[in-house]
């Protein structure tokens, strides 16, 4: 594993910073969840992403049959378990931190939908949902389970539709774009004047306990703080609202506003902090694993120094 390494800007047929356009990145971690990429911070804005991305190997069209029996749905639908609380505790966080979302009503899209469970949590309080999910399995069980209007596409690949909805939500989807500054102007075309976007992703300040083998992932691509997608946010023409903190994850609510340069706000983050943390985590998730290792072996070494039982006892 290589950390800080300065990175030559020879190859331009990797991405620039989709925050501000530098191609001026540093290496601060080269593998992921059993693979080899390379993670690295923007020197301009400070902002953590993976700049080459031919490698990668998400694919959202995995679930691709035609058993639409009841038990299967049902079936299906009950190993999705984490995914359904997941989002039940996302509402319940909205409404106790971000009640004017909600007060909002209206029509709302979900981006990144799944099975659905998100979009019946708002459409219990009164909204008119609408969702689309690549999976095609995924997006036609929830158009026959719930009844929702289901894109089986990417959300780019969808009819665009103007000054559409009262509310847009995206959650754990930015980090997968290659290019979110698109997604984001898409989504302002297609938002009401007052409309409402809400987004949640992982976040580059809490890199899920330390475990950065764990965090750093060949599907992620992008690796925001609240400061660096509040910078991109700002050059859509966008204002946070609201933000927050769901676990691991960064949430916000952002409103339409006047269009505002990221330019001259730079670094979002600075650079060599980024690095420093990331070197900090590692050495904070070494220290936990040797601490559990040095149990694991005092309670062996207990185990064989036992005494052995007496014959005929």
């Amino acid at each position: 594993m290589s950390v800080g390494k300065t990175e030559p800007n020879s190859n331009f047929s990797t991405r620039a910073c989709p925050v501000c356009g530098s191609r001026r990145p540093q290496l601060i971690y080269d593998q992921g969840r059993g693979k080899k990429f390379d993670t690295k911070v923007c020197m301009g804005c400070g902002f953590v992403y993976v700049p080459d991305i031919s490698r990668q190997d998400g694919d959202y069209r995995t679930h691709e049959k035609d058993d639409f029996e009841p038990e299967t749905i049902d079936r299906v639908l009950k190993a999705e378990t984490r995914a359904r609380e997941m989002a039940e505790r996302r509402f319940a966080n909205i409404k106790a931190n971000a009640p004017d979302l909600i007060a909002a009503k209206g029509r709302l899209h979900d981006i990144g939908a799944s099975l659905g469970f998100f979009m019946k949590c708002w459409s219990e309080v009164g909204f008119d949902v609408t969702g689309c999910e690549p999976d095609g399995y995924y997006a036609r069980i929830s158009q026959k389970h719930f009844g929702f209007e289901m894109a089986p596409c990417l959300y780019e690949e969808r009819p665009v539709e103007e000054a559409a909805y009262d509310v847009i939500t995206m959650c754990h989807v930015l980090e997968h774009v290659p290019d979110p500054r698109r997604i984001l102007q898409r989504i302002r075309t297609e938002l009401k004047p007052d409309g409402k976007l809400y987004i949640e992703i992982p976040q580059i300040d809490r890199p899920y306990s330390g475990n950065l083998d764990r965090f750093f992932w060949a599907e992620h691509l992008n690796y925001f703080s609240l400061r660096t997608l509040d910078g991109l946010l700002r050059s859509e023409g966008y204002r946070i609202s609201k933000s927050g903190g769901l676990g691991y994850f960064l949430w916000v609510v952002a409103e339409k506003a006047p269009r505002e340069q990221i330019s001259g706000a730079l670094p979002l983050d600075c650079p060599d902090e980024i690095r420093q943390r990331t070197m900090v985590s590692i050495l904070h998730h070494q220290a936990r694993e040797i601490k559990d290792l040095k149990a694991r072996i005092l309670a062996l070494e207990k185990h064989l120094t036992k005494p052995a039982p007496v014959a005929g006892r």
